[in-house]
């Protein structure tokens, strides 16, 4: 139903907005799924989703399970079959966990067509489960359409991941469509609607199923003041209120490898609503192509081509990976976020991939995942090892390298002796091997690899710049001061260049240890031009709040102002997104 949960509700709310479902070919829902479980497999993952449904630590829990491997997929298909939302006090987190290891896992169909198969079920207890499940994970509004499923007026034959994703409903639409239920709906239908409000966190055990009640409740408010209603539609990300520190400018800034053209998000508010498009910047034409985009943009990155522009879109529909050409055309969505946050895109060398990191909410797992854009497939290279000494981080800290390896700092779990850096390829998905044994730190940020592959760069405490050589196992560390951005390397891997938190710009020799001050202003690891020559920053005027761009060559000449410039042609286009929705390999 699109419905969302409140803010005292944060991990509620991560569920509601984020279970995601991919492709794989289909299994019957009818499938004897457990056969060749050993019963004491099928036990622990019972014992398991019994303290999950218990409120008993949830997330270690989810953990477990999704740390026992494939052998579990059978059990959890057959527990999905057999769900029962009344079962557990938190029987929410069951069902998410279940349907996100499975979805990592690559059951998407399984999962729809066994959701679907219980819209049928002779048990009205079963639609009933189905329907909530339907109307909460995927997002899906039609209120009324899935009330007449239940009550077995329309058959459930016609929905397919791509109409849910699709559908977005405003707050006001689902309201009335929930009042009209409870109004004329016959008892089931009443029935549906109310679970799936109580499973939204929006529970009035007063209301009953009475029309007129619900619709009082529905202008009363939280703790914070905010309408219920609020949270039922996809307003709930569009329209949400907005704090100070969400301003108009630029929100990413990425020179293409000719340096030629610049690709930025650029943020604004308006009438309450935060949104960032996708500018195109030509400085050698002085054309300016300003994309509008469904939701927002965030981190762009050029192919090494030159022709395409990766980014991490965030809409109602969760955070996922796009494409779009340099003229702005022919935009595309690879991923799928019912489930799961999609971000930071890493281009392969040949531009014939994209590596990204996928987030599952429960059981807070992060992976290192590869789309194939030509065979229309990801790849999960790197699963979660749940290392602990990183316990801090929101995402792994890793490179996708020269002849598309990935590199990255991982442990298993509470395990010292496998702390360190590790390797892979994605050929040999689910196979890592330890390059080098590393003690890890929690302050580390950041992980670059030299452009020869023998050197790597890294932070940590914010004010350290950390030198590995790869072939001579020496390490050194340096203090530079407050780091506020990623390091990047020269072409030359002799110097690193980083900006600071006070938003100065630093260039680091590694011959002399001299540090040299280029510029004043914001610094990202992608604002440096693709030939090494010079790099790209912005600056922001505190009095006015004018937002410019400016381009300087690493040796600290050449200072150019690239915008606002006189003379800019702008164009505006509508950009349509085509779903490719790569499937899980």
């Amino acid at each position: 139903m699109g419905m969302h949960r409140m803010p005292k509700k944060l991990l509620r709310l991560s569920a509601c907005l984020y279970v995601s479902l991919g492709l794989l070919p289909l299994l019957p829902p009818s499938i004897a799924y457990c056969e060749g479980v050993s019963s004491t497999t099928a036990e622990e993952v019972d014992r398991l989703l019994e303290h999950i449904g218990n409120g008993q630590e949830i997330t270690a829990m989810a953990q477990k399970l999704y740390a026992m491997g494939p052998q579990i997929n059978p059990f959890l298909l057959e527990q999905l079959n057999e769900m029962d939302i009344t079962k557990y006090e938190y029987s929410s987190k069951v069902y998410s966990t279940i349907m996100t290891i499975l979805s990592s896992r690559g059951y998407d169909k399984d999962i729809l067509e066994i959701l679907k198969s219980k819209l049928s079920d002779d048990d009205p207890q079963k639609r009933i489960s189905a329907a909530v499940i339907l109307a909460i994970y995927y997002h899906y509004s039609p209120v009324r359409e899935l009330a007449s499923i239940v009550s077995g007026e329309k058959k459930p034959s016609y929905l397919t991941e791509q109409s849910m994703y699709e559908w977005s409903s405003r707050s006001a639409e689902i309201v009335s469509q929930i009042l009209e239920v409870l109004r004329g709906g016959p008892e089931i239908s009443k029935q549906f609607v109310v679970s799936t409000l109580k499973e939204c966190g929006i529970d009035c055990p007063e209301c009953g199923y009475e029309a007129e009640k619900w619709e009082s409740f529905f202008k009363t408010a939280d703790e914070n003041g905010t309408p219920y209603v609020y949270y039922l539609g996809s307003d709930w990300f569009e329209d949400r209120p907005l704090s100070g520190s969400e301003v108009t400018g630029i929100r990413g800034l990425t020179p293409s490898p000719d340096g030629k053209k610049l690709a930025l998000c650029w943020g604004s508010v308006s009438e309450g609503k935060f949104d960032t498009d996708l500018w195109i910047l030509d400085t050698t034409s002085n054309k300016l192509t300003k994309v509008q985009i469904p939701g927002s943009c965030y981190r762009p990155a050029w192919s090494p081509r030159g022709d395409l522009i990766a980014f991490q879109n965030i809409t109602a529909r969760g955070f996922n990976i796009c494409t779009i050409k340099d003229d702005g055309s022919d935009l595309s969505v690879w991923t799928k976020s019912f489930n799961a946050f999609n971000q930071s895109p890493q281009w392969s060398p040949d531009t014939g991939k994209i590596g990204f990191i996928r987030h599952y909410a429960l059981p807070s797992a992060l992976e290192i995942q590869v789309i194939d854009l030509a065979q229309n497939k990801i790849i999960a290279v790197a699963k979660d090892n749940f290392c602990e000494s990183l316990t801090s981080r929101n995402h792994p800290i890793w490179h996708f390298s020269k002849g598309s390896r990935v590199y990255y700092w991982d442990c298993f779990g509470d395990d010292k002796q496998t702390e360190g850096l590790y390797r892979t390829t994605i050929e040999a998905s689910g196979r890592s091997e330890l390059v080098l044994r590393f003690e890890l730190d929690p302050t580390f940020n950041s992980l670059i690899l030299s452009p020869n592959e023998d050197k790597l760069a890294y932070t940590k405490d914010e004010c350290l710049l950390g030198v590995y050589d790869l072939s001579s196992g020496e390490r050194r560390e340096f203090e530079v001061g407050s780091m506020g951005s990623y390091p990047v390397w020269t072409l030359d891997g002799e110097d690193i260049v980083y900006g600071t938190s006070e938003c100065e710009i630093y260039t680091f020799s590694l011959e002399t240890k001299k540090i040299t001050k280029l510029a004043e202003g914001g610094f990202t690891r992608e604002g440096l031009n693709g030939a090494g020559e010079f790099i790209y920053y912005t600056k922001r005027n505190k009095l006015t709040k004018e937002w410019t761009i400016w381009r300087i060559n690493l040796d600290g000449t050449g200072k150019t102002k690239i915008f606002p410039m006189k003379g800019i042609e702008s164009v505006s286009v509508q950009a349509v997104p085509t779903l490719k929705w790569a499937e899980s390999k």
